[in-house]
């Protein structure tokens, strides 16, 4: 049982992470990444590009990555790496994400996660102060859960399933990540995959389609402020900044330490 728990969202090649994970490191706290290391938003790097320009957004992104790996390798008990869709395109296969995909440093990106595979895991799961959070990139559904593998959510353990199949690396099973959900393009499902689901789907869960008494995920950005989007059994937190569990169980926000209030 954590004490504290640090989140860090999507980073996509930014370094907001740094002072979070120096204290994580320094006073033992567990930091938690929600996944989507890769395929950064070009429009964040156009000044440093303007100021340097022999600068690079991708190989941007490749050093990052490789910096949270290496910090993973030190501290292994300390960092959680989880995995986003952008990482699946390159760990598993262009099928499961081809978004904003580098497809000059595709075969790079994919020899990183490749060889690093045990470093990263789909799903954590942690009860501070007798309330029990789960995280990944997007969100996990029992419908989900149960139409594509066969799990009873309120029977079995999707955190532990999740991580099995991924450990094991079984593409049979790994496949069904590329699941998309209807705000993801055309086509798309109701409910979809743990990497995939749209925080507009998800805002709907109920405690019946639910796992845990409240989800924690990146992948939607819909603030522009810096600020998480609440809902009653999951959190949007994609939003470029750290925040943390207190030892009380309550969200807030890593660098004003103001408590996350409910969206409405």
């Amino acid at each position: 049982m954590e004490k504290k728990l640090i989140i860090i969202p999507d980073v996509h090649g930014r370094t907001f992470w740094e002072d979070a994970v120096k204290y994580s490191i320094e006073n033992n706290v567990k930091i938690v990444f929600l996944g989507d290391y890769v395929d950064s938003y070009p429009h964040e790097f156009i000044e440093k590009m303007q100021q340097d320009p022999t600068f690079s957004p991708e190989k941007e992104v490749i050093d990052v990555l490789n910096r949270i790996i290496d910090i993973k390798h030190i501290y292994p008990d300390n960092i959680i790496l989880l995995i986003g869709n952008h990482d699946c395109g390159y760990a598993i296969g262009k099928d499961v994400c081809q978004s904003r995909r580098d497809y000059l440093n595709a075969n790079i990106l994919s020899e990183i996660f490749k060889e690093n595979w045990d470093m990263f895991q789909l799903a954590y799961e942690v009860t501070i102060n007798s309330k029990h959070f789960v995280l990944s990139h997007a969100g996990i559904s029992k419908e989900f859960m149960e139409e594509y593998y066969g799990l009873n959510i309120k029977k079995d353990n999707p955190v532990n399933f999740l991580n099995k199949i991924w450990k094991e690396k079984d593409y049979q099973k790994l496949k069904y990540l590329g699941v998309y959900d209807r705000y993801r393009g055309w086509g798309g499902v109701q409910w979809a995959s743990p990497v995939w689901a749209d925080i507009r789907q998800m805002s709907t869960l109920t405690k019946e389609n639910t796992y845990g008494d409240f989800q924690i995920v990146g992948h939607t950005q819909l603030s522009e402020d810096g600020k998480a989007v609440i809902f009653d059994y999951i959190g949007d937190f994609d939003s470029r900044k750290p925040f943390y569990i207190d030892e009380k169980g309550v969200i807030r926000n890593y660098e004003t330490d103001e408590e996350l209030k409910k969206h409405n």
